[in-house]
């Protein structure tokens, strides 16, 4: 069973201000035996009622008659004609109103929870609902006060340290203390631009030794009796000295593989170690020419790899340069 509260103050609220309630019941309510019961017998009682339309069975006091009331105006239950019953006080249906002074209308959850609704002409069950709510002209607004020096700066401070562990990106620009530098704040975008082309030399440096040693390696690979050729080198006659030209080739496609994925993923660990192992290529292929008579066209792969060691070098020397300069 649905019903809505209806008051004079709720009727006189604008179409626009009328607050729409919900229309489910309490199933758990309902659910209880005792509440069924209760509303099993009023529901009878409201039948013979409906049938006699001569006394108030909620009363009960049909015996003697000591005053009139009209039941248009009191009685709920008794049909609208003006008839003279017998109806105290005490009823909490048939009550009689008192126009000085309004109902107070309340929300809350009765201790019955079965009512009689003069809408639904039936007995149904209470449900507690909020009152309407108030309309805008009389709302009332509430005053934010004014915080304190000390709560501004705690707050503060709680912002500060939630910022601190977030992630920044490099493409956000971070505060630095550098005001007392006159070319602030030009010097730190600028020193970012200047270590962005070091990387950029630096892992070049790498790539490109790695493709000239690649080329190398599939020359002797593919073909080892030309290649000697071209580098001065005596003829491999035997079958031996040629499968070993094939594995010094494989071996030199593979070191420089390694050169290119190192530049490619700017390994600045690698470069470190590599770069002192290549200055010295060049002194020992010197030594094995001097004390084991091998071909002086060998010299060849070490003033190479001496050359390109010392372009790496100077490069990483320039990176070190700008990263030093970013975290000063």
């Amino acid at each position: 069973m649905y019903y809505v509260p209806v008051t004079q103050s709720y009727a006189s609220l604008p179409v626009t201000y009328v607050p729409l309630y919900s229309t489910t019941i309490d199933r758990t309510a309902s659910a209880l035996s005792e509440v069924k019961k209760e509303l099993a017998d009023l529901r009878g009682e409201l039948s013979d009622l409906r049938l006699e339309k001569e006394t108030c069975p909620i009363c009960s006091s049909t015996s003697s008659i000591t005053r009139t009331i009209h039941c248009d105006e009191t009685c709920r239950l008794c049909s609208p004609t003006t008839q003279v019953i017998e109806c105290d006080g005490t009823c909490s249906i048939c009550y009689p109103r008192v126009p000085s002074r309004e109902r107070i209308v309340t929300y809350s959850r009765s201790p019955s929870p079965v009512h009689y609704c003069s809408l639904c002409d039936d007995y149904v069950i209470d449900q507690a609902y909020p009152p309407p709510s108030p309309r805008p002209h009389k709302r009332t607004v509430k005053k934010v006060k004014q915080q304190d020096k000390l709560s501004e700066y705690l707050s503060r401070q709680l912002d500060l340290h939630r910022l601190q562990h977030r992630y920044i990106p490099e493409q956000r620009p971070v505060w630095i203390p550098t005001a007392y530098k006159h070319d602030y704040p030009h010097r730190r975008w600028v020193t970012q631009t200047k270590m962005a082309c070091a990387e950029y030399q630096l892992k070049n440096s790498y790539i490109l030794v790695g493709i000239l040693l690649v080329f190398e390696g599939l020359a002797f690979l593919i073909a080892p009796h030309s290649t000697a050729k071209l580098l001065f080198l005596s003829a491999l006659d035997t079958k031996q000295a040629e499968q070993f030209a094939r594995v010094a080739g494989l071996a030199i496609v593979v070191i420089g593989y390694y050169y290119c994925v190192a530049g490619y993923f700017t390994l600045i660990g690698y470069f470190r170690a590599s770069i002192i192992g290549r200055l010295f290529i060049l002194p020992i292929i010197s030594a094995m020419v001097y004390y084991y008579s091998i071909e002086v066209p060998f010299l060849i792969f070490g003033i190479q790899d001496f050359l390109s060691a010392m372009w790496s070098y100077s490069c990483l020397k320039a990176y070190d340069a700008e990263h030093n300069k970013l975290q000063s």
